[in-house]
């Protein structure tokens, strides 16, 4: 686990809306990537001012030749004979050509498991080489850490004027929890959130689109019983569940289609002068 801080200024507006959007679960390599949608989102977030984003991993497909998920009618159209040599480099070079240009926009570059299962199995620690290169291309100190690894704690401090400041606190995980039906993902985030004493937590991995709230009582140095509003997300994917002239791994599996996309964090940090479940909104 790692803490990360970062500042985001607001520049005086006190209505300012800054948006963050976690990307991540894109599976660049696979023909069953939405990419149009994909370059449609990192577009956005170059283009508009104030936002940023969170990237939640598994940014590649990252399955090798000798991976017996292997198949290789599913890789995308661009990857050619002499990249399946070293597939999964191919891959990350790609992915960091696509995110180079927005960089300097993240907050959190989180690892996913696809990302972790070259280096358990091959040896090579592809998440952090794709740290290095971004981090490159925002022109970041090498000593600044840019990457929070598998989970993080994201503090955000936004500047809304000289003397007013905001600081959200985001728990991000990669994230584990599987299974074909809402219910179990539901739970699991009831308990993490009732466990976590943060503002807004961020989860991958599960390819659903879904928001949670969890409320818990609080009480503050003037003796004032508060109830402290936490917000979940499963943050979505851009791996379709079906593709034409392919047999995906979700059709192999059964998998129950999914809808494609994901949440973004609206944060108006001068709105409101009191608590800080009361400026942020976090939408599918």
């Amino acid at each position: 686990m790692k803490i990360l801080r970062k500042k985001i200024d607001a520049k005086g507006k006190l209505d300012q809306q800054i948006t963050i959007i976690p990307f991540g679960d894109i599976h660049w390599g696979s023909k069953a990537c939405d990419e149009k949608l994909a370059d449609a989102v990192i577009k956005r977030i170059l283009e508009e001012e104030n936002t940023y984003w969170i990237g939640m991993g598994d940014m590649c497909e990252f399955i090798n030749k000798s991976d017996k998920r292997f198949d290789a009618g599913i890789l995308a159209d661009w990857i050619t004979v002499k990249d399946m040599s070293a597939l999964s480099m191919a891959q990350a070079k790609y992915a960091i050509k696509k995110l180079g240009p927005i960089a300097h926009k993240c907050l959190d570059f989180i690892k996913g498991n696809h990302e972790g299962s070259i280096l358990y199995k091959y040896e090579f620690d592809i998440y952090n080489y794709m740290v290095a290169e971004l981090k490159k291309a925002a022109s970041i100190p090498e000593e600044e850490t840019f990457g929070g690894g598998i989970y993080s704690w994201l503090l955000l401090n936004i500047g809304c004027t000289k003397t007013t400041t905001r600081t959200i606190r985001f728990n991000i995980h990669h994230g584990w929890t599987g299974g074909r039906l809402d219910g179990a993902k539901a739970l699991n985030m009831q308990r993490w959130l009732w466990n976590h004493d943060c503002d807004i937590c961020l989860m991958g991995h599960a390819h659903n689109t879904m928001t949670q709230k969890a409320a818990v009582e609080r009480i503050n140095e003037a003796g004032k019983v508060y109830i402290h509003t936490r917000r979940g997300a499963y943050t979505g994917t851009f791996l379709r569940t079906t593709v034409e002239d392919a047999e995906s791994y979700s059709e192999r599996k059964g998998f129950y289609p999914l809808p494609v996309g994901g949440v973004e964090v609206n944060i108006r940090p001068g709105f409101y002068k009191d608590r800080s479940d009361r400026f942020v909104k976090l939408e599918s």
